[in-house]
């Protein structure tokens, strides 16, 4: 479980396997949101790219809410769309989404520490902190990063290709 903080609002990020299906875990998502008021996406963990690929996007998501350029209502969905690297809900969906046989996640909510029991317990998460690690083994293009451009950089700085992706996001809203 990691806490990203900044001024007064807080990214909660877990990372981890579960046993529930996609179905389950989106009603149970869209449940915990509406029950308690909470701002919460559920990512496919082979998706994200480290934890400095979630802080870059919470912090450039902070900022469009700051100065009104934000495309939806909620800070986790802004967060989760410059993740994806996209501005379209169905892009991102398909881009960072669970999948029917996903079973490694990334849920990620506003809110504090306070959230982690009930997330972990509700979701049916077993923590896995590897999931969120800064791996290069992961597939790039899963991003929409073309293989022109992951060739130019050594597959250790490949991490660099996903930030700039994530602070594209701002070019392609305007």
């Amino acid at each position: 479980m990691h806490l990203i903080e900044h001024e007064e609002k807080s990214l909660l990020v877990i990372a981890g396997r579960t046993t529930k299906s996609k179905d389950q875990l989106l009603e149970i998502a869209a449940r915990l949101s509406k029950q308690e008021s909470l701002s919460i996406q559920l990512l496919n963990a082979s998706r994200v790219f480290g934890l400095d690929h979630v802080e870059s996007a919470f912090r450039k998501a902070l900022r469009a809410f700051e100065e009104e350029e934000n495309v939806s209502e909620s800070l986790a969905f802004e967060t989760m769309l410059y993740i994806s690297g996209c501005r379209q809900l169905h892009e991102a969906l398909e881009r960072i989404g669970l999948k029917d046989e996903t079973k490694a996640i990334v849920c990620i909510a506003i809110g504090g520490q306070e959230l982690r029991d009930r997330l972990v317990a509700e979701l049916s998460i077993l923590e896995d902190e590897s999931l969120i690690s800064d791996n290069t083994e992961k597939n790039l293009a899963d991003l929409g990063i073309a293989e022109r451009d992951r060739g130019t950089v050594p597959k250790e700085k490949q991490i660099d290709l996903v930030l700039e992706r994530v602070a594209a996001v701002d070019i392609i809203k305007k």
